[in-house]
């Protein structure tokens, strides 16, 4: 398959130049690292116990999200586990990993020595630059995605933002675009500044209250693009900008978003389209399940395929769970996203339930009546357009 050829083997695209870090270490050392250039900000740092032995990898954005006193707190109580690959390896199967396991840099290694790093920058700038990357955007970006007024809230647009399971959102004056807000804007300006001062450290700017507008936290200008943007020029502009994401114009008005994260899973799927119309992956992020549960979990989602795979047609359906403390007789409470991307259209199935299983079949439940709706507003409209068509042969 073309796409499998241009990316190569792991070892043609992985970076022999990476940074390794104790899991003993504190988290303020680590930070030291990354305001001291010696690591750069969208670096993950490879994590290794006492005798050298790979465990993980922690970015900066892992240790700001856990919101913990870095000066007391260390590096195994926040890095990330992740899978690991061989340099012989189909450069493919970094992607595959990335998307199911919801993770931008995965460590190398041969023979129990770490030899590299994959970045998923370096395996989007391989894969375009064959005819994979003449697709044009439009046939993988989210179409019209939700938007937010300038005026509105960041306490609403986080809101916004956890009940559609995004991390960022177009903002809009009336209907035109005047900037984007991402969690990351957020974190950046609302929640580190707060962090500092309950940690004793002043510095930096004043906490901004939630109920500011999110025009004063927005990113701006936007960086957009038009539905027939190769996704080679594409993932140019984001390395240019060093943005994750673009935002798609047509005629002036948005019509959708694209992300790295959408491109990957293209690239997912021109590997594994063959072999499944719906190509179904999971995200556990750093979480264990139980390998029955987990097949019973895959069995579900391939029958959900199988039901709908006429109307959806070939796409990805992308599942994502996050867990929450609560716990009930040891059963977690967990959070479960259903992103459904095909050519019969884009759905999204959110819910939560006590236990994978559960919260899988409450998204499933959401994601199917938003199936149908689709389904029957399709039918209405062709229904109007019989309707019309008789009437104008009457008039005639």
């Amino acid at each position: 398959m073309e796409i499998v050829e241009r990316v190569g083997k792991v070892e043609d695209i992985m970076s022999r130049t990476f940074n390794v870090v104790k899991e003993d270490e504190f988290l303020s050392k680590v930070i030291g690292m990354f305001k001291g250039g010696k690591a750069k900000p969208t670096e993950a740092l490879i994590v290794v116990d006492s005798k050298g032995s790979y465990k993980g990898v922690l970015t900066e954005r892992m240790i700001i999200r856990s919101r913990l006193d870095p000066k007391k707190t260390k590096v195994k109580a926040v890095y990330r586990p992740a899978p690991k690959l061989n340099p012989k390896d189909d450069a493919i199967e970094a992607v595959i990993l990335m998307v199911e396991n919801d993770i931008k840099h995965i460590p190398v290694i041969e023979e129990d020595n770490i030899v590299g790093l994959v970045v998923d920058v370096d395996v989007l700038e391989k894969a375009v630059k064959g005819d994979f990357g003449l697709k044009l955007v439009k046939d993988i970006m989210t179409k019209e995605p939700k938007v937010i007024e300038e005026r509105a809230s960041i306490a609403s647009a986080m809101a916004l933002m956890r009940e559609e399971g995004i991390s960022r959102l177009p903002v809009v004056r009336g209907d035109k675009l005047v900037g984007i807000i991402s969690i990351h804007d957020i974190v950046e300006q609302v929640v580190l500044p707060r962090d500092k001062i309950r940690f004793g450290d002043f510095a930096g700017d004043k906490p901004k209250p939630l109920s500011n507008p999110v025009k004063g936290v927005m990113t701006k200008p936007v960086i957009t693009i038009s539905p027939n943007t190769t996704l080679r020029d594409a993932v140019r502009l984001m390395l240019e900008h060093n943005i994750a994401s673009l935002i798609i114009l047509d005629k002036g008005k948005i019509a959708g978003i694209v992300t790295k994260t959408d491109i990957l899973s293209a690239i997912a799927q021109e590997k594994r389209i063959a072999k499944n119309r719906l190509l179904v992956q999971f995200s556990f992020n750093r979480m264990s399940i139980d390998s029955t549960e987990h097949e019973r979990m895959l069995a579900d989602m391939e029958s959900f395929a199988r039901k709908y795979s006429d109307h959806l047609g070939e796409g990805v359906i992308t599942v994502y769970f996050k867990q929450h403390r609560e716990k009930w007789r040891n059963v977690p409470f967990i959070h479960c996203r259903i992103m459904i991307k095909s050519k019969g259209g884009q759905y999204v199935g959110i819910s939560n339930g006590w236990g994978f299983s559960h919260a899988l079949q409450n998204a499933l439940d959401h994601a199917e009546r938003q199936i149908l709706k689709g389904k029957e507003m399709k039918r209405e409209h062709r229904f109007a357009e019989e309707f019309i068509n008789k009437m104008l042969e009457l008039w005639h």
